[in-house]
Protein backbone atom coordinates (compact mmCIF):
# COMPACT_ATOMS: atom_id res chain seq x y z
CA UNK A 1 0.00 0.00 0.00
CA UNK A 2 1.39 3.38 -0.99
CA UNK A 3 2.15 5.98 1.67
CA UNK A 4 -0.37 8.43 0.20
CA UNK A 5 -3.13 5.80 0.26
CA UNK A 6 -2.35 4.88 3.87
CA UNK A 7 -2.45 8.54 4.83
CA UNK A 8 -5.80 8.92 3.08
CA UNK A 9 -7.28 5.90 4.91
CA UNK A 10 -5.98 7.11 8.27
CA UNK A 11 -7.53 10.52 7.61
CA UNK A 12 -10.90 8.92 6.89
CA UNK A 13 -10.63 6.80 10.06
CA UNK A 14 -9.78 9.85 12.17
CA UNK A 15 -12.69 11.75 10.65
CA UNK A 16 -15.08 8.91 11.47
CA UNK A 17 -13.82 8.69 15.06
CA UNK A 18 -14.09 12.45 15.55
CA UNK A 19 -17.53 12.46 13.92
CA UNK A 20 -18.79 9.74 16.26
CA UNK A 21 -17.32 11.53 19.25
CA UNK A 22 -18.94 14.81 18.20
CA UNK A 23 -22.29 13.07 17.68
CA UNK A 24 -22.04 11.46 21.13
CA UNK A 25 -21.31 14.82 22.76
CA UNK A 26 -24.07 16.68 20.89
CA UNK A 27 -26.70 13.96 21.38
CA UNK A 28 -25.91 13.81 25.09
CA UNK A 29 -25.78 17.58 25.65
CA UNK A 30 -27.81 18.44 28.70
CA UNK A 31 -28.59 14.81 29.57
CA UNK A 32 -27.92 13.77 33.15
CA UNK A 33 -26.10 10.72 34.50
CA UNK A 34 -25.90 10.28 38.27
CA UNK A 35 -24.88 6.99 39.90
CA UNK A 36 -24.48 7.60 43.64
CA UNK A 37 -25.17 5.86 46.92
CA UNK A 38 -25.33 7.79 50.21
CA UNK A 39 -23.67 10.90 48.76
CA UNK A 40 -24.23 14.41 50.14
CA UNK A 41 -26.99 16.32 48.39
CA UNK A 42 -24.65 19.24 47.66
CA UNK A 43 -22.46 16.93 45.55
CA UNK A 44 -25.44 15.63 43.60
CA UNK A 45 -26.59 19.21 42.97
CA UNK A 46 -23.14 20.19 41.63
CA UNK A 47 -23.21 17.16 39.36
CA UNK A 48 -26.64 18.02 37.94
CA UNK A 49 -25.74 21.70 37.53
CA UNK A 50 -22.60 20.83 35.58
CA UNK A 51 -24.28 18.34 33.27
CA UNK A 52 -27.55 20.23 32.84
CA UNK A 53 -25.98 23.70 32.51
CA UNK A 54 -28.46 25.11 35.04
CA UNK A 55 -28.51 26.67 38.51
CA UNK A 56 -30.09 24.41 41.14
CA UNK A 57 -30.67 25.59 44.70
CA UNK A 58 -32.39 24.00 47.68
CA UNK A 59 -33.52 24.69 51.23
CA UNK A 60 -32.73 21.10 52.21
CA UNK A 61 -29.76 20.07 54.36
CA UNK A 62 -26.77 20.07 51.95
CA UNK A 63 -25.36 17.04 53.80
CA UNK A 64 -28.53 14.98 53.30
CA UNK A 65 -27.50 11.56 51.96
CA UNK A 66 -28.81 10.79 48.49
CA UNK A 67 -28.90 7.53 46.52
CA UNK A 68 -30.04 7.72 42.91
CA UNK A 69 -29.23 6.01 39.62
CA UNK A 70 -30.12 7.71 36.33
CA UNK A 71 -28.31 7.36 33.01
CA UNK A 72 -28.44 9.97 30.22
CA UNK A 73 -31.89 11.28 31.15
CA UNK A 74 -33.42 14.74 30.53
CA UNK A 75 -32.93 17.33 33.26
CA UNK A 76 -36.54 17.17 34.43
CA UNK A 77 -36.32 13.38 34.74
CA UNK A 78 -33.25 13.72 36.97
CA UNK A 79 -35.00 16.40 39.05
CA UNK A 80 -38.05 14.15 39.49
CA UNK A 81 -35.82 11.33 40.74
CA UNK A 82 -33.87 13.63 43.06
CA UNK A 83 -37.12 15.07 44.44
CA UNK A 84 -38.50 11.58 45.03
CA UNK A 85 -35.40 10.39 46.87
CA UNK A 86 -35.19 13.55 49.01
CA UNK A 87 -38.97 13.80 49.68
CA UNK A 88 -39.11 17.26 48.16
CA UNK A 89 -40.48 19.00 45.07
CA UNK A 90 -38.80 20.99 42.33
CA UNK A 91 -39.91 24.04 40.37
CA UNK A 92 -38.67 26.70 37.97
CA UNK A 93 -38.16 30.03 39.71
CA UNK A 94 -37.15 33.47 38.44
CA UNK A 95 -35.95 36.22 40.75
CA UNK A 96 -36.89 39.57 39.16
CA UNK A 97 -35.56 42.86 40.51
CA UNK A 98 -35.00 46.48 39.40
CA UNK A 99 -31.21 46.44 39.84
CA UNK A 100 -28.21 44.30 40.68
CA UNK A 101 -28.25 45.09 44.41
CA UNK A 102 -31.92 44.21 44.80
CA UNK A 103 -31.40 41.04 42.74
CA UNK A 104 -28.65 39.99 45.15
CA UNK A 105 -31.05 40.54 48.04
CA UNK A 106 -33.66 38.43 46.26
CA UNK A 107 -31.22 35.59 45.73
CA UNK A 108 -30.70 35.41 49.49
CA UNK A 109 -34.48 35.01 49.93
CA UNK A 110 -34.77 31.99 47.63
CA UNK A 111 -33.88 29.36 50.22
CA UNK A 112 -35.49 31.11 53.18
CA UNK A 113 -38.41 29.29 54.88
CA UNK A 114 -40.53 32.30 53.86
CA UNK A 115 -39.58 35.50 52.05
CA UNK A 116 -39.11 38.77 53.90
CA UNK A 117 -42.14 41.05 54.07
CA UNK A 118 -40.80 43.21 51.25
CA UNK A 119 -40.65 40.25 48.83
CA UNK A 120 -43.49 38.39 47.16
CA UNK A 121 -43.59 35.06 45.39
CA UNK A 122 -46.03 34.89 42.47
CA UNK A 123 -47.09 31.34 41.73
CA UNK A 124 -50.08 29.07 41.18
CA UNK A 125 -49.37 25.44 42.15
CA UNK A 126 -50.91 23.00 39.71
CA UNK A 127 -53.79 21.01 41.27
CA UNK A 128 -53.66 17.27 41.74
CA UNK A 129 -55.95 16.42 38.85
CA UNK A 130 -53.56 18.16 36.42
CA UNK A 131 -50.58 15.93 37.16
CA UNK A 132 -49.46 13.42 34.57
CA UNK A 133 -50.55 9.80 35.16
CA UNK A 134 -48.46 7.94 37.69
CA UNK A 135 -47.57 5.13 35.31
CA UNK A 136 -46.17 7.30 32.53
CA UNK A 137 -42.44 6.82 32.04
CA UNK A 138 -41.95 10.16 30.30
CA UNK A 139 -40.05 13.02 31.88
CA UNK A 140 -42.10 16.10 32.80
CA UNK A 141 -42.05 18.92 30.27
CA UNK A 142 -39.30 21.48 30.93
CA UNK A 143 -41.13 24.62 32.16
CA UNK A 144 -38.65 26.84 30.31
CA UNK A 145 -40.02 25.69 26.96
CA UNK A 146 -43.71 25.74 27.88
CA UNK A 147 -45.77 28.22 25.85
CA UNK A 148 -46.80 31.49 27.46
CA UNK A 149 -49.76 32.99 25.58
CA UNK A 150 -49.33 36.68 26.34
CA UNK A 151 -52.37 38.93 26.37
CA UNK A 152 -52.53 42.61 27.33
CA UNK A 153 -54.20 42.76 30.78
CA UNK A 154 -56.48 45.56 31.89
CA UNK A 155 -53.69 46.70 34.22
CA UNK A 156 -50.47 46.41 32.18
CA UNK A 157 -47.96 46.32 35.00
CA UNK A 158 -45.13 43.91 35.66
CA UNK A 159 -46.71 41.87 38.45
CA UNK A 160 -49.93 41.37 36.48
CA UNK A 161 -47.94 39.99 33.56
CA UNK A 162 -45.94 37.69 35.85
CA UNK A 163 -49.16 36.39 37.38
CA UNK A 164 -50.34 35.64 33.84
CA UNK A 165 -47.10 33.72 33.30
CA UNK A 166 -47.65 31.65 36.43
CA UNK A 167 -51.08 30.74 35.07
CA UNK A 168 -49.61 29.73 31.72
CA UNK A 169 -46.74 27.49 32.84
CA UNK A 170 -45.20 25.71 35.80
CA UNK A 171 -43.14 28.72 36.85
CA UNK A 172 -42.97 31.09 39.80
CA UNK A 173 -41.48 34.54 40.30
CA UNK A 174 -39.88 36.18 43.33
CA UNK A 175 -40.15 39.97 43.13
CA UNK A 176 -39.95 42.99 45.49
CA UNK A 177 -43.48 43.49 46.78
CA UNK A 178 -43.52 47.27 46.30
CA UNK A 179 -41.91 47.27 42.84
CA UNK A 180 -44.42 47.11 40.01
CA UNK A 181 -43.47 49.21 36.97
CA UNK A 182 -45.82 49.69 34.04
CA UNK A 183 -45.05 47.70 30.92
CA UNK A 184 -44.37 49.98 27.93
CA UNK A 185 -45.87 47.45 25.51
CA UNK A 186 -47.18 43.89 25.34
CA UNK A 187 -44.41 41.32 24.85
CA UNK A 188 -44.95 38.67 22.22
CA UNK A 189 -46.06 35.16 23.11
CA UNK A 190 -43.45 32.41 23.20
CA UNK A 191 -41.61 30.09 25.54
CA UNK A 192 -41.46 31.06 29.20
CA UNK A 193 -37.73 31.71 28.91
CA UNK A 194 -38.12 34.04 25.91
CA UNK A 195 -41.04 36.00 27.40
CA UNK A 196 -39.20 36.52 30.70
CA UNK A 197 -36.18 37.83 28.78
CA UNK A 198 -38.42 40.20 26.79
CA UNK A 199 -40.11 41.50 29.94
CA UNK A 200 -36.73 42.06 31.60
CA UNK A 201 -35.55 44.01 28.57
CA UNK A 202 -38.71 46.16 28.44
CA UNK A 203 -38.56 47.05 32.15
CA UNK A 204 -34.76 47.30 32.29
CA UNK A 205 -34.80 44.80 35.16
CA UNK A 206 -32.47 42.03 36.30
CA UNK A 207 -33.46 38.36 36.42
CA UNK A 208 -31.93 35.10 37.60
CA UNK A 209 -33.25 31.68 36.63
CA UNK A 210 -33.16 28.75 39.07
CA UNK A 211 -34.44 25.29 39.45
CA UNK A 212 -35.51 25.12 43.08
CA UNK A 213 -35.59 21.92 45.16
CA UNK A 214 -37.94 22.67 48.04
CA UNK A 215 -38.41 20.60 51.19
CA UNK A 216 -42.04 19.65 51.73
CA UNK A 217 -41.94 20.72 55.37
CA UNK A 218 -41.12 24.33 54.47
CA UNK A 219 -44.07 25.91 52.77
CA UNK A 220 -43.25 29.08 50.83
CA UNK A 221 -46.77 30.54 50.68
CA UNK A 222 -46.57 34.28 50.07
CA UNK A 223 -47.68 35.06 46.55
CA UNK A 224 -49.98 37.10 44.37
CA UNK A 225 -53.14 35.77 42.87
CA UNK A 226 -55.01 34.69 45.98
CA UNK A 227 -54.21 30.96 45.75
CA UNK A 228 -52.18 29.99 48.80
CA UNK A 229 -52.30 26.29 48.20
CA UNK A 230 -55.57 25.83 50.07
CA UNK A 231 -58.77 24.56 48.58
CA UNK A 232 -57.14 21.73 46.66
CA UNK A 233 -57.26 23.69 43.43
CA UNK A 234 -60.83 24.95 43.75
CA UNK A 235 -59.69 28.44 42.74
CA UNK A 236 -58.96 27.06 39.31
CA UNK A 237 -62.71 26.90 38.60
CA UNK A 238 -63.62 30.45 39.63
CA UNK A 239 -61.34 32.18 37.10
CA UNK A 240 -62.20 31.43 33.43
CA UNK A 241 -58.85 32.73 32.16
CA UNK A 242 -57.00 30.60 34.69
CA UNK A 243 -58.99 27.51 33.72
CA UNK A 244 -58.26 28.07 30.03
CA UNK A 245 -54.56 28.53 30.67
CA UNK A 246 -54.47 25.47 32.89
CA UNK A 247 -56.00 23.46 30.06
CA UNK A 248 -53.31 24.79 27.73
CA UNK A 249 -50.60 23.78 30.20
CA UNK A 250 -51.94 20.27 30.51
CA UNK A 251 -52.44 19.84 26.76
CA UNK A 252 -48.76 20.75 26.30
CA UNK A 253 -47.78 18.12 28.85
CA UNK A 254 -49.97 15.49 27.21
CA UNK A 255 -48.71 16.36 23.72
CA UNK A 256 -45.14 15.77 24.92
CA UNK A 257 -45.97 12.17 25.91
CA UNK A 258 -45.40 9.25 23.51
CA UNK A 259 -48.37 8.89 21.15
CA UNK A 260 -49.53 5.62 22.75
CA UNK A 261 -49.72 7.25 26.22
CA UNK A 262 -51.64 10.35 25.17
CA UNK A 263 -55.23 8.96 24.94
CA UNK A 264 -55.12 7.46 28.43
CA UNK A 265 -53.52 10.59 29.91
CA UNK A 266 -56.21 12.79 28.36
CA UNK A 267 -59.01 10.49 29.55
CA UNK A 268 -57.68 10.57 33.11
CA UNK A 269 -57.30 14.32 33.06
CA UNK A 270 -60.83 14.83 31.70
CA UNK A 271 -62.28 12.55 34.39
CA UNK A 272 -60.40 14.29 37.20
CA UNK A 273 -61.29 17.71 35.84
CA UNK A 274 -64.98 16.78 35.74
CA UNK A 275 -64.82 15.56 39.34
CA UNK A 276 -63.23 18.76 40.64
CA UNK A 277 -65.65 20.92 38.66
CA UNK A 278 -68.52 19.04 40.29
CA UNK A 279 -67.33 20.27 43.70
CA UNK A 280 -67.81 23.93 42.86
CA UNK A 281 -71.51 24.02 43.80
CA UNK A 282 -71.23 22.00 47.03
CA UNK A 283 -71.14 23.25 50.60
CA UNK A 284 -67.73 23.15 52.34
CA UNK A 285 -68.79 20.08 54.33
CA UNK A 286 -70.05 18.25 51.24
CA UNK A 287 -66.86 19.18 49.42
CA UNK A 288 -64.66 17.83 52.24
CA UNK A 289 -66.56 14.55 52.21
CA UNK A 290 -66.22 14.16 48.44
CA UNK A 291 -62.53 15.02 48.63
CA UNK A 292 -62.00 12.49 51.42
CA UNK A 293 -63.62 9.78 49.31
CA UNK A 294 -61.53 10.81 46.31
CA UNK A 295 -58.16 10.71 48.10
CA UNK A 296 -58.98 7.47 49.95
CA UNK A 297 -59.59 5.70 46.64
CA UNK A 298 -56.52 3.42 46.15
CA UNK A 299 -56.55 3.98 42.38
CA UNK A 300 -56.40 7.74 42.84
CA UNK A 301 -53.65 7.46 45.45
CA UNK A 302 -51.56 5.36 43.08
CA UNK A 303 -52.10 7.78 40.20
CA UNK A 304 -51.26 10.83 42.27
CA UNK A 305 -47.92 9.42 43.36
CA UNK A 306 -46.03 9.52 40.08
CA UNK A 307 -42.67 9.14 41.80
CA UNK A 308 -42.94 5.74 43.45
CA UNK A 309 -40.98 3.97 40.72
CA UNK A 310 -38.12 6.44 41.29
CA UNK A 311 -37.79 5.62 44.98
CA UNK A 312 -35.51 3.00 46.45
CA UNK A 313 -37.02 -0.34 47.61
CA UNK A 314 -36.62 0.80 51.22
CA UNK A 315 -38.43 4.08 50.52
CA UNK A 316 -41.26 2.26 48.75
CA UNK A 317 -41.57 -0.18 51.67
CA UNK A 318 -41.71 2.70 54.17
CA UNK A 319 -44.34 4.50 52.10
CA UNK A 320 -46.43 1.34 51.79
CA UNK A 321 -46.24 0.79 55.55
CA UNK A 322 -47.54 4.34 56.16
CA UNK A 323 -50.29 3.76 53.59
CA UNK A 324 -51.46 0.56 55.32
CA UNK A 325 -51.44 2.25 58.72
CA UNK A 326 -53.44 5.19 57.39
CA UNK A 327 -56.06 2.91 55.86
CA UNK A 328 -56.35 0.97 59.12
CA UNK A 329 -56.84 4.23 61.01
CA UNK A 330 -59.56 5.36 58.60
CA UNK A 331 -61.36 2.02 58.88
CA UNK A 332 -61.00 1.96 62.66
CA UNK A 333 -59.01 -1.28 62.90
Amino acid sequence: MSKSRLTWLLSILCALVLGNLLYYLISGWGLITVHVKDVALKEVIRNIERQGHVSLVTNLDPELKISMYVTRVPLTDALETLAATSDSRWSLLYVVAPDKAKLSDGLSQVTAPAPADDWKRIFLPIPTFALLPADTQSAPLDPRVMHWRVEAPSTPDLQTYLLQGSKSADVSFLIPADWNPSMPQTPGSGTVESVVNNIASMTNSRTKEFFYLQGRNRDFRQQAGGNNGSGRGMGFFTDPDLMQRLDERIQQQIAALPADEQPDAKARYDANKAFFQSLAGLTPEERRQKMLEYFQNPDNQDRMDSRDSRRSPQQRATRMSRYVQNRATVRGH
